[in-house]
């Protein structure tokens, strides 16, 4: 007798809801011990619950919509991007010695934010559709994700920039190409490394790295035998460990004053705490004081009283550590790393290449956008302007992240429950 399958849909994730509830509890926390409990501004704090109210919006609603459709407006989606990019730069006011705010009076929006969402849709789909990496399709993924990073390095966002690579580089090493881009990837640190170990050592590897690829060659050819893609892929690593030193004193050079300051705080605080170290110092600080158990909501001495400036935005962790110590900090850690590693579990059972690219990415953007921002609150890293996700408060990072999360829920959708998604 023939057993008919009864379909019982699954929906949403429970354990992903979840997650999200406790996030941005966390987050109301922290939006209003620095706002509300702070200085009496509510008028932020409502903005953010506005904020935290059309995000979701968005996540059920990409969820619902499915990751391919959006993939089919993928082309569109990054001409808009390029060209709110290009619009930014026209219009946008300076607001902190850069560009990257587009206001429509009392709203704003990051366009290098919408980024995030379109390039983990373009990428992926980009990837997806590659039978194999060849000279051309290698200068095409390039220039795919070297337009829109041009154009936000011009604001200048360098933080950004560095993330929008970051989930770059974390789709092609889940690629067929892996081997040849960590090579690329591990050239420059072995360049830089021995560069600054000792500069007799960095030259000394250069020559005897083109010695031993001339014999090599030589020898392949004396016996007949193909050696010109290895010979040429090995040279141009060679190429890569010598330029990048180069590179870096000309990036160095062309970088903002404040960029470079932010640097040079980082490698050595404790001389300019008056000025652009100040802020770091206070956050630290603020970290350190709120020991194992905190100092209690909305009690932290620092939050309170005002000493991190704009600890909302970039330095929310601060306010969250000092207020809920070390057991607080380590409970919002744990669920982000939960989060990322379940959004790791469902690319893991793709069914398809950009179900496992979009995992990847999303992943990715997660994980360095939290260790920017909490390495920064903790003197770990350079400041950059990079808030952290589903916490700090800001409307476009909060719909744009939600939407990304959007993407994930939307391929655990067709994965688990195939009637809530549309025949393709």
């Amino acid at each position: 007798m023939l057993s008919q399958e009864i379909y019982q849909p699954r929906g949403f994730s429970r354990f992903s809801l979840l997650l999200l509830a406790g996030l941005l509890t966390f987050s109301c926390l922290g939006v209003w011990s620095t706002t509300v409990s702070q200085d009496g501004e509510y008028g932020q704090f409502i903005r953010h619950l506005l904020s935290i109210g059309l995000a979701l919006g968005v996540f059920f609603t990409v969820a619902r919509m499915g990751y391919r459709k959006l993939q089919g407006w993928g082309p569109g989606l990054y001409l808009a991007l390029l060209f709110l990019l290009v619009l930014v730069l026209f219009i946008g006011p300076y607001v902190g010695g850069s560009r990257r705010w587009i206001f429509f009076g009392g709203f704003s929006f990051q366009p290098s934010e919408f980024g995030k969402l379109v390039l983990t849709l373009t990428l992926s789909a980009h990837l997806a559709g590659l039978k194999r990496l060849n000279p051309i399709n290698l200068l095409l993924l390039l220039g795919h994700i070297a337009l829109p990073c041009l154009l936000i390095v011009r604001e200048p966002d360098l933080g950004m920039t560095l993330v929008l690579l970051g989930l770059f580089f974390s789709m092609l090493i889940v690629s067929p190409a892996s081997p040849w881009i960590l090579s690329l990837s591990l050239a420059p640190m072995l360049s830089v490394g021995l560069y600054f170990l000792n500069q007799t050592f960095w030259k000394l590897h250069l020559i005897l790295g083109s010695l031993g690829l001339a014999i090599w060659a030589l020898s392949r050819r004396w016996q007949r035998q193909p050696a010109l893609i290895l010979s040429l892929f090995c040279g141009g690593l060679l190429f890569i460990n010598a330029s990048t030193i180069w590179v870096g004193e000309w990036v160095w050079q062309h970088l903002q004053p404040y960029q470079q300051q932010r640097i040079l705080t980082f490698l050595n605080p404790e001389p300019d705490v008056l000025s652009s170290g100040y802020q770091v110092m206070q956050s630290t600080i603020a970290v350190g004081s709120g020991g194992l158990w905190g100092q209690g909501l909305f009690k932290g001495s620092q939050t309170q009283l005002g000493l991190v400036p704009e600890q909302h935005t970039d330095f929310i962790f601060s306010a969250i550590a000092e207020e809920t110590g070390f057991l607080g900090a380590g409970l919002l850690l744990t669920l982000f790393l939960v989060l990322v590693l379940r959004i790791l579990w469902i690319g893991f059972q793709a069914k398809e290449p950009s179900q496992l690219y979009i995992c990847t990415g999303v992943a990715s953007l997660l994980l360095m956008q939290l260790l920017i921002n909490v390495g920064m609150n903790m003197d770990l890293m350079p400041v950059k302007g990079v808030p952290l996700p589903l916490i700090s408060y800001g409307g476009s990072s909060m719909i744009i992240q939600m939407g990304l999360l959007g993407l994930v829920e939307s391929i655990y959708l067709q994965q688990n429950d195939s009637g809530l998604m549309p025949d393709w």
